[in-house]
């Protein structure tokens, strides 16, 4: 088993776990199932949502006063975060052990 094969399979254990994907179970495709790019793009738009709602509630709880410039900044920081994290990490990887699994399927139906 290569380093790729080894961080596939760690990232895909991680992967499916719900809390990683928590609130946004809904958008976690079954093992076998490939990642596209409408389903990239949601997943990077609530996660975004998600960062950004958290923003104000650390400025509170901080006792903080909320400056709308930071927090516009986070949004797109979180945007630009989520964005790449998925496109270079997520996606790749869990596209990578959905074809796997499928070709493991498919020599056990042989």
């Amino acid at each position: 088993m290569n380093w790729l094969d080894r961080l596939t399979w760690f990232h895909g254990k991680l992967s499916d776990y719900n809390s990683v994907w928590f609130p946004f179970v809904f958008l976690k495709p079954k093992p076998h199932e490939m990642i596209g790019p409408a389903r990239r793009l949601s997943m990077s738009l609530c996660f975004t949502c998600y960062g950004s709602a958290v923003y104000p509630l650390k400025q509170y709880l901080f006792q903080e006063p909320l400056n709308n410039y930071l927090w516009a900044a986070f949004t797109l920081k979180c945007m630009g975060f989520f964005v790449v994290w998925f496109r270079l990490v997520t996606v790749p990887l869990w596209n990578r052990r959905a074809r796997l699994l499928a070709q493991d399927d498919a020599r056990e139906t042989r």
